[in-house]
C-alpha cells in the first residue's frame, strides 16, 4: 500500500480515536444535582452535589468521593470582569469594548486572536491546575448580542464564538465543558460540550428595580427550544437550569425547581450574587 495512503489512514484512525475518547467520557452515572457558587468560603454541603460550577480563583476543586462532585471552573469568554484578577492585564487592550453596567464588566471582541490566546493561555490552564474537571464557559450571550444589535460593526462575532468553543475542545479533548445560555448557537455547539445551562429559565433578577421576577413565557420557550435542539444533536448532553430567587420565597423556588424537572433539566436556585449554597434541590 502506498505510503501516502497509509499516512491518511493513520490520520483518520487518530481522529476517530479522539472522537471515541470524548464520546466515552460521560459513561459515569448521570448528574442528578448541581450547584453554582462563586464565594470564597469553603462550604461543606458542596460535596453533596454531583456537579459544581465554582470560581476557581476563590477555591480549589473539592476532593471527590466515589468520583463526585465533578467540578467546573468559571471562565468568561465574552466579557472581562473589571473587579477580576485579569483586568489589569487586559484593560488597555484593543479587544476590550463597552461596559456591561449590570455586572461591572467590559465586553470583549471575541473575534480578536489576542483575546482568544489570552483565554487559552492565561485563564484556562490555572483552572485545571487547581484540580477542576473542566470549564464553565460564560458570557457567549454577550458576543451574540453585540452582533445582533450592530451587525455591521460586530459582524462575525457569532461564528467566532462557535469556533472559540471548538478550539477549546480541540485544546482540551478530555475535559468537561458547560456553556451558559447562548441559545442561537447551542445546536452548533452541542457536539463539543457535555452540559448546557439555561440561566434565568423561570426566575431572574431585575437590576433596575433590584427585585426578583418571573421570566417571560417567550424567553422560556426560546431557551427550552434551543436546549431540546442541542439535545437532539448530542443525546449525551445534560441540561441544567439556574434560577434566581429570594431565599425566603419558597413558593417561587419550588416552582422553579418543578418547572425545570418537568422539562428534563437538573435544577438549581440561588441568590443573584451566588454567594451562598442552597440545598433545597437535594431535599425535593
Amino acid at each position: 500500500m502506498p505510503a501516502r495512503v497509509l499516512t491518511l489512514l493513520a490520520l483518520l484512525l487518530a481522529l476517530v480515536a479522539v472522537g471515541q475518547a470524548h464520546a466515552a467520557e460521560p459513561s459515569q452515572p448521570p448528574v442528578r444535582s448541581w450547584a453554582c457558587y462563586y464565594g470564597a468560603k469553603p462550604i461543606a454541603s458542596l460535596t453533596r452535589f454531583d456537579l459544581l460550577a465554582l470560581e476557581s480563583s476563590n477555591l480549589p476543586a473539592p476532593a471527590k468521593r466515589k468520583g463526585r462532585p465533578l467540578s467546573l471552573g468559571y471562565a468568561s469568554l465574552g466579557e472581562v470582569d473589571m473587579d477580576g484578577r485579569f483586568w489589569g492585564d487586559v484593560q488597555d487592550k484593543p479587544f476590550v469594548l463597552g461596559k456591561n453596567n449590570s455586572w461591572n464588566s467590559r465586553f470583549v471582541d471575541i473575534r480578536d486572536p489576542a483575546w482568544r490566546a489570552f483565554v487559552l493561555e492565561r485563564i484556562l490552564p490555572p483552572i485545571l491546575e487547581r484540580g477542576y474537571d473542566g470549564f464553565f464557559l460564560d458570557t457567549l450571550d454577550s458576543s451574540i448580542h453585540l452582533e445582533q444589535t450592530d451587525p455591521e460593526r460586530h459582524a462575525g462575532m457569532i461564528d467566532a464564538a462557535v469556533e472559540f468553543v471548538r478550539e477549546i475542545r480541540r485544546r482540551h479533548p478530555g475535559v468537561l465543558l458547560c456553556v451558559n445560555r447562548a441559545a442561537p448557537i447551542l445546536e452548533r455547539l452541542a457536539p463539543e460540550i457535555d452540559f448546557t445551562l439555561l440561566e434565568c429559565l423561570f426566575s431572574d433578577y431585575d437590576f433596575e428595580t433590584k427585585k426578583y421576577r418571573a421570566t417571560s413565557a417567550s424567553d422560556r420557550d426560546q431557551l427550552l427550544g434551543a436546549a431540546r435542539a442541542a439535545k437532539r444533536a448530542n443525546p449525551r448532553l445534560t441540561l441544567l437550569s439556574l434560577d434566581y430567587a429570594d431565599p425566603k420565597d419558597a413558593k417561587r423556588i419550588d416552582e422553579a425547581i418543578a418547572h425545570a424537572r418537568k422539562n428534563g433539566l437538573v435544577p438549581y436556585v440561588a441568590t443573584v450574587a451566588l454567594d451562598r449554597v442552597s440545598t433545597r434541590t437535594l431535599r425535593r
